[in-house]
């Protein structure tokens, strides 16, 4: 099961896993710095997300491009210029993984060969 926040209003906090104003210094004994190294970053944490689920998320968005905040799917889209306009525009300018789910086609084509020309030597 994966959680899917689009259609709601979400405030995305930049500290790990805590919903604290960021410019808290201290939490009892744990620093912020310290707090923050030992935990992987948001952009870590949505990157491991999706490949752990990959399988559930291409049921459902499957030639699409998703936007991934932790372990939540925030939006997806077909463009990733509309997608990533929405996500920034409502989220600000995070972190935010946003990778294609499914296998994009490619063309393969050949790089020309340059034939190597024989000289005659008397």
């Amino acid at each position: 099961m994966v959680n899917v926040a689009m259609g709601e209003t979400y405030t995305l906090s930049t500290m790990p896993y805590k919903g604290d104003d960021p410019g808290q210094e201290s939490w009892g004994e744990v620093t912020t710095s310290f707090y923050r190294a030992l935990l992987p970053s948001a952009f870590e944490q949505a990157v491991s997300f999706f490949e752990k689920n990959r399988a559930d998320i291409e049921k459902g968005f499957s030639g699409k491009y998703v936007a991934i905040w932790r372990d939540t799917i925030l939006d997806s889209d077909t463009d990733f210029s509309r997608l990533a306009g929405r996500v920034y525009e409502q989220y600000g300018y995070l972190a935010i993984y946003m990778p294609f789910v499914g296998r994009k086609s490619m063309l393969e084509v050949r790089s020309p060969r340059v034939a190597q020309l024989k000289k005659d030597v008397p």
